[in-house]
């Protein structure tokens, strides 16, 4: 992953082909090269713009989400609308092991589990990283990956609390990020594990997909 001064566009991430662009003002889009895949559960909308000499177009998620970070991440998974409730519909990447049942289970699942900074979730799968905090406002933050160039990958996030997660009306719109696997800075453990709400909590990142496909 690269990071650009932009001039009239702003700072800029850009993935390593140079294949994926995401301005730092504007995580509401994803600007795609021309010769690029298209982002996993996304739309072409409206609007390109160039950057050395490359054209970019936009694409958007394809719905509005519900204040639920998991939740959200599934919908992704499984690209579709999932009913809201207390269904567990992840699991820990290539084991039979459940992810979502309760906050005791989700740390005691994550610990045997952790990847840290290596994290490396394909398209429909997930980053999650959960808090080993019982008291934490936040228990865990998850990112389903839409897009991938080497070692980045594209998320479409959100982010909410528990209570946030109560709501069922379906407002919200997915933000676009952009993690370097393996970077201590750059990862998405690397963000999310200096981040003030998981801050001296000793997070574990993990990787999920679907349990039922």
């Amino acid at each position: 992953m690269q990071i650009f001064n932009g001039g009239t566009l702003g700072q800029v991430k850009l993935s390593t082909n140079g294949l994926y662009l995401i301005q730092e003002n504007n995580h509401k889009r994803l600007y795609v090269a021309q010769n690029a895949d298209a982002p996993f559960f996304c739309a072409q909308t409206n609007g390109t713009i160039s950057f050395q000499g490359t054209t970019y177009e936009a694409f958007e998620p394809k719905q509005l989400f519900l204040h639920d970070c998991l939740h959200t991440a599934e919908e992704i998974m499984y690209q579709k609308i999932l009913p809201f409730g207390e269904d567990v519909s992840s699991k820990i990447a290539g084991k039979p092991t459940n992810f979502g049942r309760s906050r005791t289970n989700n740390q005691q699942v994550a610990k045997p589990n952790r990847k840290g900074v290596n994290a490396a979730p394909n398209r429909g799968q997930a980053f999650v990283i959960v808090s080993m905090d019982m008291k934490s406002e936040y228990p865990y933050h998850a990112a389903a990956v839409v897009a991938e160039d080497k070692d980045d990958r594209v998320t479409i996030e959100v982010f909410a609390t528990d209570q946030d997660a109560q709501n069922t009306n379906r407002t919200t719109t997915g933000d676009f990020q952009m993690y370097e696997i393996g970077s201590a800075t750059h990862s998405f453990h690397g963000v999310w594990n200096g981040n003030v709400v998981f801050g001296d909590t000793e997070p574990c990142t993990i990787v999920i997909e679907p349990n039922k496909l």
